[in-house]
């Protein structure tokens, strides 16, 4: 087996040198608030959410921001099924979001009330991510997409090898991807504030419809047909070594608001 894995380590060492300058740069910072709320109430919910995208445009026209967002689930897994994202270059651009909520939030009391009165606040949950990779092409106005994602579990001191897993092998094919305008882009997250296990990550594939999916899978398969037979069997064995396979969850969402640069 060592000897079946030794080219293919040889790839992803090389793969992690050429891409060190990169990995120097600044990383995205994104608030997610997610929330619970019933079909019913979504009408009630999404009203509440109209106040922000004024103060949050302003923000983005000033270069504070890089996008925002709110996501509704498309599968539903009986836990919160409605995010509300805000993406910026760092934590200063999240301090300066969250004070501008706070503010159109005292301005309007009514309209917040109806919004809390819509969710069931004790299952409501914030994160903090980071994006350690991604790529985000084109977006035409108004398009409200749905994002695909892919929850795993790493295993203690193996990080470094899933990014470059990632780096080598998908990232090359969702580059392409992204050029050829079949998926709008992706986004590989962490959790820059651990409030949960250590070793979450999410990977995120933006895209136009549902349709997408099965363009995304069938060029990943493409891909990995023209990978020599050992070199998927060595893959197949590091990704054992490296995840957690019970803990690997997927979900879709559907975007009712959505603005990025």
């Amino acid at each position: 087996m060592l000897a079946v894995r030794l080219p293919i380590f040889a790839g992803l060492l090389l793969a992690a040198g050429s891409l060190c300058a990169q990995q120097d740069q600044p990383k995205p910072i994104t608030s997610v608030a997610m929330f619970k709320v019933t079909p019913d109430k979504m009408g009630s919910f999404m009203e509440t959410m109209k106040i922000f995208p004024p103060v949050l445009d302003k923000l983005m026209a000033d270069g504070s921001l890089l996008g925002y967002g709110v996501d509704a689930d498309v599968l539903h897994s009986g836990g919160t099924n409605v995010a509300f994202w805000i993406s910026g270059p760092g934590f200063a651009a999240i301090d300066k979001s969250e004070k501008a909520i706070g503010d159109a939030m005292k301005a309007n009391p009514e309209k917040m009330k109806l919004g809390w009165g819509a969710t069931d606040f004790g299952a409501h949950r914030d994160l903090l991510v980071r994006s350690v990779e991604g790529k985000m092409g084109k977006v035409p106005a108004g398009t409200l997409p749905f994002t695909d994602f892919s929850e795993e579990k790493v295993k203690p001191g193996k990080m470094p090898v899933a990014m470059m897993l990632f780096r080598h092998f998908e990232k090359p094919v969702l580059d392409k991807l992204v050029e050829d305008g079949v998926i709008y882009g992706y986004s590989v997250d962490v959790e820059a504030v651990h409030t949960s296990e250590p070793g979450k990550i999410w990977f995120l594939t933006i895209m136009p419809n549902l349709a997408a999916k099965d363009k995304v899978r069938a060029a990943m398969m493409a891909a990995m047909a023209k990978m020599p037979e050992s070199d998927r069997t060595a893959l197949e064995e590091i990704e054992k070594d490296v995840f957690v396979a019970s803990a690997h969850r997927d979900s879709i969402s559907e975007a009712l608001i959505f603005k990025t640069k």
